[in-house]
């Protein structure tokens, strides 16, 4: 399973209890679509969850990207995003919307992205484009998303629900 978490802009609490909830659910994987925000933030991250983390960087970050190097599980998709292969499909992840159409040409079956804080499906070419809403909880309530690779279940989740 994956978890997905978008614009957690150092609200801890709400990070912890997103990591909390994938370990509890044997989550494979972490991937952040951007504006984690600080240094203190990257470190609660990388220290708690010591399996994958995917991240790409937002336009809000506060922390340098060389600190990155000394957390070697995270993979650092860079500003513009990427696609990677995960079990036997292509994922793609980004911040910002208008950083999708460049995933799109190598037809990831998921592009997941954050920035706009609102939970988001679509089907763009041959990708279903995600956004997984905010973990910071502001402009809309607080959420985050999982997969589960095995069932084909991809599921918006409400932190105040768990």
């Amino acid at each position: 399973m994956l978890v997905i978490i978008s614009d957690s802009h150092d609200n801890l609490v709400n990070l912890q209890k997103a990591l909390t909830w994938a370990r509890d659910n044997q989550a494979e994987a972490i991937l952040h679509c951007g504006d984690l925000t600080n240094s203190d933030t990257l470190e609660l991250l990388a220290t708690t969850w010591t399996k994958p983390i995917y991240l790409v960087q937002g336009n809000g970050e506060l922390y340098e990207r060389s600190e990155l190097k000394k957390y070697p599980q995270i993979v650092d998709l860079g500003r513009s995003g990427g696609v990677f292969d995960y079990q036997d499909i292509k994922i793609g992840i980004c911040h910002e919307p208008r950083l999708i159409n460049p995933l799109l040409e190598q037809e990831p079956a998921f592009i997941f992205y954050g920035h706009t804080h609102q939970p988001w499906e679509e089907i763009k070419a041959k990708s279903r484009v995600i956004n997984p809403g905010n973990l910071d909880g502001s402009r809309n309530p607080a959420t985050m998303a999982s997969y589960d690779h095995e069932a084909r279940d991809l599921k918006l989740i409400l932190l105040s629900e768990i």
